[in-house]
């Protein structure tokens, strides 16, 4: 009966430590999915910075080239009127 609850005890043992071994083998992976996840996320938020970076750049030009474009259509209004005004005093001649 000795001899039989050595061996229980020792096989008792012996499982408990194969279930710590597996447990920490899965902590381990879950540890290495989360740092993976951390990279990712850190990858994620820089192009998502550099994105807004250059939608911003992209906006500023895009308001700077509709100045420009009002300031072409008064010039080109301004420059009608003109020409109006020249063939109306041509005409008068």
């Amino acid at each position: 009966m000795k001899t039989l609850t050595k061996i229980f005890a020792i096989t008792a043992a012996m499982a408990l430590m194969t279930g710590c071994a597996t447990q920490k083998s899965a902590l381990e992976h879950l540890r290495s999915e989360v740092h993976e996840l951390d990279a990712k996320i850190s990858m994620a938020s820089d192009t998502a910075n550099k994105a807004l970076s250059e939608a911003t750049a992209a906006h500023e030009h895009a308001a700077e080239a509709e100045a420009l474009a009002k300031e072409c259509k008064q010039i080109c209004a301004a420059h009608g009127a003109h020409m109006e005004k020249m063939f109306q005093k041509s005409m008068m001649k």
